[in-house]
C-alpha cells in the first residue's frame, strides 16, 4: 500500500504532466533564474511538492544553480530557518525562509492608502516566479487561498504593520489586496495540490494562473 507521500507524489506528477496552459519550458525559458514559493500544510507535504516541481524543471536540462525555494513564515523564525535547513537537505538547491523582520526587502510599488508594499528581496531577482502550495488554514481554520503565500507571506513586516494601521489587512479586504500586489510580482507557473471531498489528493499545475488560482478549480 502506498504512504500519503506517494500518493501525493503521484498525483502531482500527473499534473505536471498535463499542465494547463504553454508548456512549462515555454512558460520559463532555460535559464531563467526562478524562484519557487513553497507552502502546505505539513513539511512533508512541501517537501514532496518542492521536490517533484524540482524535478520537472531539471528533465529539460535546466541547471539546479537557477533555482531557490522561498518559505513564508510559518511559526518563530527560528523553527522557520531549521524547515528551511532541512528542506535544503532534502533538494540539493537553497532554501530560504523568508523572516518579515530579518529579511531583506524592496519595494515593488504602492498600494492603497500609498503603504510601500515591501516583498522579500529574493523576487527582485526572480526572472520567473513559481508558486508551489497546497492547503493551508488560518487559526481560527479558515482556508487560505494559495496566493496568501505570496500576499502576505512573503511581506515585510512593515509593510504588515502599515496595512494594519490603514485598516487594509482585514479579511474582506485581503482579496483585493492580493489581487493588486501579485500584479507587482506576478506568478509564472503554479503547482497546486488539496484533497477532494472524498479524502484523495487532486493537483492541477500550469502556466494559467488565474485559471488555477480561482477556488472554483479545487473542488472535487
Amino acid at each position: 500500500m502506498k504512504t500519503e507521500g506517494e500518493e501525493l507524489e503521484g498525483v502531482l506528477r500527473s499534473a505536471l504532466e498535463r499542465p494547463t496552459g504553454v508548456a512549462l519550458g515555454v512558460a520559463i525559458p532555460v535559464p531563467a533564474f526562478t524562484v519557487l514559493i513553497a507552502c502546505g500544510d505539513s513539511d512533508d507535504e512541501v517537501r514532496v511538492a518542492a521536490a517533484a516541481m524540482l524535478r520537472e524543471f531539471t528533465r529539460d536540462g535546466r541547471p539546479p544553480g537557477r533555482i531557490i525555494v522561498l518559505l513564508p513564515p510559518g511559526g518563530d523564525g527560528e523553527s522557520d530557518r531549521r524547515r528551511a535547513t532541512e528542506l535544503r537537505a532534502e533538494l540539493g538547491i537553497p532554501v530560504i525562509a523568508h523572516d518579515p523582520e530579518r529579511s531583506p526587502c524592496y519595494v515593488a510599488g504602492h498600494g492603497p492608502a500609498r503603504v510601500a508594499l515591501e516583498f522579500d528581496d529574493e523576487l527582485r531577482e526572480a526572472e520567473a516566479v513559481v508558486l508551489v502550495a497546497g492547503p493551508c488554514r488560518d487559526s481560527d481554520g479558515r482556508w487560505r487561498p494559495p496566493l496568501s503565500a505570496l500576499v502576505p507571506g512573503m511581506l515585510s513586516g512593515g509593510t504588515r504593520r502599515a496595512l494594519e494601521a490603514a485598516g487594509l489587512d482585514r479579511r474582506g479586504a485581503w482579496d483585493e489586496l492580493r489581487r493588486e500586489m501579485a500584479e507587482m510580482v506576478p506568478v509564472d507557473y503554479a503547482l497546486l495540490w488539496w484533497r477532494s471531498a472524498d479524502g484523495a489528493w487532486r493537483a492541477r499545475s500550469g502556466s494559467d494562473v488565474g485559471t488555477l488560482l480561482d477556488p472554483s478549480a479545487h473542488r472535487g
